[in-house]
């Protein structure tokens, strides 16, 4: 039995060995430093719990972003560092349920405060969803204000203020999904419910090439003085920093038809070996017809009933042959070296009885 499956488990196992065949794809990240009582802060990431870093950001200070390339699609461990300290103010982990970081630009992480008016430190891995073609995302993110918050956008040159969302609490955050429809200009501005004007960005663009990429507008706050920093995805201008265009999104699609060719030809291995096999047993057992040999009679050759073959006689071709005559047909049909024996009351006749 483990011999028949030898060759599907060997397909299979290339299939699925098929899944380790994609590029090492290069993200990038961004890591935000929104810690008032961090002046300096530097982000490592670590392919394993311990061990040396293979990735280090440049230290930067409050309210400042650095970039970074960073793995995609895989758990990578990541420790946020005070200035020149070794011992991490934060340890976080990219899990690979969640596919670690993505090829596109909007692994948007920072640096805030655990709580209000605490010097503790929290690691905020923002999650934004696949960005569409077409599209980008915009995260509202409250890292200096201990309330809930409304927020609205200005066109710059058209006027007016509209409302395009709200957070609650502080480190509330909201993503919102947007089309491009053409480059524009805006101002953002965050507001108390019910209450004064919290902070206002200055202006900041979205061109073409913010599709397909993340962004936010964080709120932080140092010394009672709170600012909106616009902090895109990827750090270089014009450029959406965009990994998958040329690359995982065709060797994903590759993969998984490897996977589901390979299952295939297995299935029709298997299939076609059992059909030849269960050929070959039919053939062992079926009499050759070409044989000279005996063989059994069948089941239904076996209690086949004799045909009787009643000759005519010259002059009554078309009536009943004499008693002689239809003895000696009976026996040839049986056996002609023994006697017949008739029943007692069996009636015979002669030919004068015709």
């Amino acid at each position: 039995m483990a011999a028949d499956a030898t060759l599907p488990t060997i397909l299979l196992g290339l299939c699925a060995s098929s899944v380790m065949i994609k590029p090492c794809i290069a993200a990038t990240c961004s890591f935000t430093n929104a810690h008032p009582d961090v002046a300096v802060a530097s982000l490592a990431l670590y392919d394993e719990p311990t061990g040396p870093a293979t990735v280090t950001s440049t230290a930067v200070g409050f309210g400042h972003t650095a970039y970074l390339t960073c793995k995609s699609g895989v758990t990578q461990y990541v420790r946020a560092f005070n200035g020149s300290d070794t011992v991490a103010l934060v340890f976080a982990q990219t899990t690979a349920a969640s596919g670690g970081f993505k090829c596109q630009a909007r692994n948007l992480m920072s640096l805030e405060p655990l709580a209000w008016n605490q010097t503790g430190a929290t690691l905020d891995l923002t999650s934004l969803g696949e960005v569409a073609e077409g599209t980008y995302n915009l995260g509202l993110v409250n890292s200096g204000y201990d309330g809930d918050l409304v927020w609205s956008e200005q066109v710059v040159g058209v006027g007016g203020w509209t409302e395009i969302g709200t957070t609650t609490g502080f480190n509330g955050a909201r993503v919102l999904v947007r089309s491009f429809s053409g480059d524009v200009s805006l101002i953002v501005k965050a507001e108390a419910i019910n209450g004064p004007e919290v902070a206002r960005s200055s202006v900041f663009s979205i061109t073409s090439a913010d599709t397909g990429m993340g962004a936010h507008v964080h709120l932080i706050e140092a010394s009672g003085v709170s600012s909106l920093v616009f902090v895109r995805g990827c750090g270089t201008a014009g450029d959406n920093c965009n990994a998958c265009e040329a690359g995982e999104d065709f060797w994903t699609a590759l993969v998984i038809g490897l996977v589901v060719a390979g299952f295939v030809l297995a299935t029709t291995v298997v299939a076609v070996y059992c059909y030849c096999k269960s050929s070959k047993k039919d053939s062992a057992i079926a009499p050759d017809p070409t044989s000279t040999s005996n063989p059994p009679p069948t089941r239904f050759e076996r209690f086949r009933i004799p045909e009787f073959s009643l000759a005519p006689v010259p002059g009554y071709e078309d009536v009943l042959v004499g008693k002689e005559q239809l003895i000696r047909n009976l026996r040839a049909q049986f056996d002609p070296q023994s006697e017949l024996v008739l029943p007692a009351d069996a009636v015979m006749w002669t030919d004068n009885d015709i």
